[in-house]
């Protein structure tokens, strides 16, 4: 950069630098071997200090890294630790604890517990997938794959883990079933089909696993953002959410320190997780004994059958959205935008939401923050399996209903076909009524754990323009699960029954076909790619 004046550093400064930083010489640098605590501290000097960050580093913070192993010295005179008492404890600027980050492993817990581990908008997830991994196999000590609560004891503990069994047991037969009937006539040297009748296979017999089946989840986030998860999971009760956010507490501040300090204090994480618990008791106690129970009635038709309902959206027209668009560029005010824009002939405004879109070459091409001027509420009714693949989309607002509530459940259909109804039935039935039975004795995430991946769940999602047009291109790809694919084709047309064709029109890459075997086509390209 023409301008750019380097920095002088002494030959034992710049061998100093050169460890921690990723450059000595340019304006733009990334720190290396400095443990995440110091790095916000150092950070956190940087924004009140007229001096560079290296400079900064050098005179204040160098001296609490040991320079063989780069350990932090957080003695008590140490300039980190007592910056972060400052920050963090006595001044409160939650703003440092945004600028460390960690990788957090959480293994063996519930498909239940996952929903609140990846309820978080400012975490990154990435977790095993039940739609590639065969989880029919027991563990090496001989034990299902499924978490048991300890909250359940003798007969209730027996009890419950028969219907896991039963659920499991059901699992490995609908797989098998199902992959004899989408392999039959297929080359067994034809591996991409090979490969996307086993996914298809495990698509089918995914809704038999139990909510309590084990998982492993990958978790990047922020001090901030982990804090808040330790005290969201404290909040729940369960002895699993219990149990976990102990161990995440444990583990992160291993490596973030006093940066995550505040959740185990009482005055602050103790009374947050209290304020979260009673917030939520006071609903439960306004609804329960006002609202009547419904008798709960099973599902008279249990395939895959998704409902969605577009339940309001604004702007009414989607034309409406163009003054936004003009809105950055125009140089004027918005009143003046809308006046314009009322002025445009249709073919000028086919033309605007063209250019505005681009020419987007593939789905990751997206249209701008103008479109996220709008709002689309839909309430999707489907199995939880499906639910749970739409809820890790982070830009929207989602609430959801205890599956217990609805009692049903939905399979694929092909499964009648095969005459396996007539077992999965009994046990989903026998699922259904242990839930029902303790819904006021534990809380209701451990009550859910032994109902199916099929049960169906009601939820309302709302989002903007933007975000549905990512979720619809990417969850109604070929390789996608039929229910949600089926989910994202419906939102999909719900733009085109409200008039909102344009909108639609730039939705170009969403997939409305359907496929007996969708993983086909990329199976081929990683066969390929791979060479065998």
């Amino acid at each position: 950069m023409a301008n750019y004046l380097p920095e002088v550093f002494a030959p034992a400064e710049r061998a100093t630098l050169e460890r921690y930083f990723t450059n000595v010489d340019e304006p733009v640098f990334c720190l290396q071997n400095v443990p995440q605590e110091l790095a916000a501290a150092l950070f956190a000097r940087y924004s009140r200090s007229s001096k560079s960050l290296r400079r900064i580093f050098l005179d204040e913070f160098a001296h609490d890294l040991d320079p063989v192993s780069t350990h932090v010295s957080l003695g008590t005179g140490s300039r980190t630790r007592a910056l972060m008492g400052r920050v963090i404890g006595d001044y409160g600027d939650d703003s440092v604890a945004q600028l460390a980050t960690t990788h957090v492993a959480v293994e063996q817990v519930s498909t239940v517990l996952t929903r609140t581990l990846e309820r978080h908008r400012l975490l990154s997830f990435l977790e095993q997938s039940t739609r590639y991994v065969n989880l029919s196999s027991l563990r090496e000590d001989g034990s299902l794959r499924a978490v048991i609560p300890e909250e359940f004891a003798g007969e209730l503990r027996r009890h419950y883990h028969q219907i896991i069994a039963q659920e499991f047991d059901l699992y490995a037969t609908v797989f098998d079933a199902m992959k004899a009937r989408f392999t039959q006539d297929v080359p067994t040297d034809d591996m991409a089909r090979v490969r996307a009748a086993r996914a298809a296979a495990l698509d089918s017999a995914r809704g038999c696993l139990p909510m309590a089946t084990m998982t492993n989840v990958g978790i990047v986030g922020s001090a901030q953002a982990l804090e808040y998860l330790v005290v969201r999971l404290r909040s729940i009760g369960s002895y699993e959410s219990l149990y976990t956010a102990d161990a995440i507490a444990r583990e992160v501040t291993k490596v973030l320190g006093l940066l995550v300090g505040r959740m185990d204090r009482p005055d602050r994480g103790g009374r947050w997780t209290t304020y979260l618990a009673q917030r939520q008791a006071n609903i439960e106690a306004l609804v329960d004994p006002s609202w009547p129970e419904e008798p709960v009635q099973r599902s008279p038709t249990p395939y895959w059958a998704p409902s969605v309902r577009l339940l309001g959206y604004e702007p009414q027209s989607d034309a409406e959205l163009i003054p936004w668009m003009l809105y950055e560029q125009s140089g004027v005010s918005f009143a003046e935008c809308e006046r314009r824009a009322r002025e445009l002939s249709d073919a000028q405004r086919v033309e605007i939401f063209r250019a505005y879109s681009g020419d987007r070459e593939n789905r990751r091409h997206k249209p701008s923050r103008a479109w996220e001027m709008s709002s689309y509420t839909f309430e999707i009714e489907t199995d939880y399996g499906s639910y749970r693949d739409l809820a890790r989309h982070r830009l929207l607002t989602l609430l959801e209903q205890d599956p217990v509530a609805i009692a049903g459940y939905q399979v694929d259909p092909a499964l009648a076909d095969e005459g396996l109804l007539e077992a999965i039935d009994p046990v989903f039935d026998a699922a259904f009524r242990f839930a029902e039975d303790l819904h006021d004795t534990v809380v209701a995430p451990t009550a859910r754990m032994v109902l199916p991946l099929a049960a169906r769940v009601r939820f309302a999602v709302k989002l903007n323009a933007r975000e549905l047009l990512h979720l619809v291109e990417l969850r109604s790809q070929p390789q996608g699960h039929p229910v949600y694919r089926t989910i994202a084709q419906e939102m999909y047309r719900s733009l085109d029954r409200i008039g909102h064709h344009h909108l639609a029109a730039a939705m170009r890459f969403v997939d409305t076909e359907s496929y007996l075997l969708g993983r086909r086509v990329q199976e081929e390209r990683l066969i390929e790619k791979l060479g065998n």
